[in-house]
């Protein structure tokens, strides 16, 4: 939420929308952002990861992503992803449930 959608709670603390808003933008910089982007769970980080894997950056648009990431180090970054291990234990969760249950077969048109 941005401080304009939360402007009816400020007045309660003695401050004004408007400057909450530019003190944010001012502590949210670009610096502040690749910071963020450093984190293996960020989704735009996660994002940009999948289209370089799947060669989708291409050299016209490698300038626009490579301001917020290192693309080479990226790039050299396994495949892995955050989440893969917890992904993969809920499948083999699901497998084992599914394979204990009967499959309920109908015709159909009857």
């Amino acid at each position: 939420m941005n401080p304009e959608q939360k402007r009816l709670i400020y007045p309660q603390f003695g401050l004004d929308w408007e400057w909450v808003r530019d003190a944010v933008l001012e502590a949210r910089t670009d610096e502040h952002r690749r910071g963020l982007m450093q984190r293996s769970s960020n989704v735009f980080r996660t994002l940009i990861k999948t289209l370089l894997k799947a060669g989708i950056i291409t050299e016209r648009t490698r300038a626009h992503y490579a301001v917020w990431l290192d693309l080479a180090e990226l790039a050299a970054e396994g495949d892995r992803m955050v989440g893969d291990e917890v992904a993969e234990e809920g499948i083999r969760s699901l497998k084992q449930i599914n394979a204990g249950k009967r499959k309920v077969v109908r015709k159909s048109g009857v």
